[in-house]
């Protein structure tokens, strides 16, 4: 026969005898949160936080306007498309997307072990 909650209580014991941490392993965790007593754990936690809102009053509700965290207007085929300025997250501008392709292309040519461009400079006479 295998004993589940004797251990726990040894170890529950051990820890408040020592002043230590207490350290369960998996199956102990799981055999507590599946018994009454986490049940009854859940409900204590509940009163004493219950017991700390009583004597300490809610703050006051302030008025201000916060927008929605996502639209709710409807969205698919048939609606009109919405105006926006400026660019998006990601999107790159024109000089900027030039300067990144440049980039690119000088990466890769370092890569194949050229250091020059692909183009042949003209030579002045």
């Amino acid at each position: 026969m295998t004993l589940t909650f004797a251990p726990i209580r040894d170890k529950i014991e051990r820890a408040a005898r020592n002043g230590e941490r207490l350290h369960l392993d998996p199956a102990q965790v799981r055999a507590l949160v599946k018994s009454p007593i986490y049940a009854k754990l859940c409900e204590m936690t509940a009163e004493e936080f219950a017991s700390q809102w009583h004597d300490d009053p809610a703050p006051a509700a302030q008025e201000t306007i916060t927008p929605p965290a996502s639209s709710s207007a409807p969205s698919g085929s048939g609606i009109a498309p919405i105006a926006t300025t400026g660019t998006s997250a990601g999107m790159s501008t024109g000089p900027m997307a030039a300067a990144v392709e440049r980039a690119e292309r000088a990466q890769a040519w370092e890569a194949v072990g050229r250091k020059d461009s692909p183009r042949k400079k003209r030579s002045m006479p």
